[in-house]
């Protein structure tokens, strides 16, 4: 992980890195490519969870992002996003793909639609600089 990003994440709990075949498979699964960064996190620790700015940040492993995003068939509705962590509450943090690179919206975990994503990163590492700030996510 790049010290930039490691910085970001001082601090966080996490678990053994995901296997590259692991982050492979989640890319392979949904046809996407992830956003460096968020591979990086992955294959550094697999899953981690902590606060940024006062905002509650987890980042699923590479298992949960498929079986969350499988259970809630997200793919089947919604093609464009994919869901990869929760603010520790109702909320998930979701790749948009609507955008090269993907930007980062958070979205309802359940009932939402592509009309209810609020932006917070035009990429991943706006989104993390995003959470820095203690300011509501819903503010736009």
């Amino acid at each position: 992980m790049d010290d930039a990003l490691a910085a970001s994440l001082d601090g966080f709990a996490g678990t053994e890195g995901a296997s590259p075949e692991s982050v492979e498979k989640v890319e392979a699964a949904f046809g996407r490519k992830l956003p460096e960064p968020l591979r990086q996190i992955l294959l550094e620790s697999d899953g981690i969870s902590g606060v940024i700015g006062g905002h509650e940040l987890q980042i699923w492993s590479a298992e949960e992002i498929i079986a969350y995003n499988r259970a809630n068939k997200v793919q089947d509705y919604y093609p464009a996003l994919l869901m990869f962590g929760s603010d520790g509450g109702g909320e998930t943090y979701t790749l948009d793909y609507r955008t090269n690179p993907p930007s980062v919206v958070l979205v309802a975990a359940i009932g939402f639609d592509y009309k209810s994503a609020i932006p917070i990163g035009a990429d991943f590492i706006l989104f993390l600089e995003r959470l820095k700030d203690s300011r509501s996510l819903f503010d736009r």
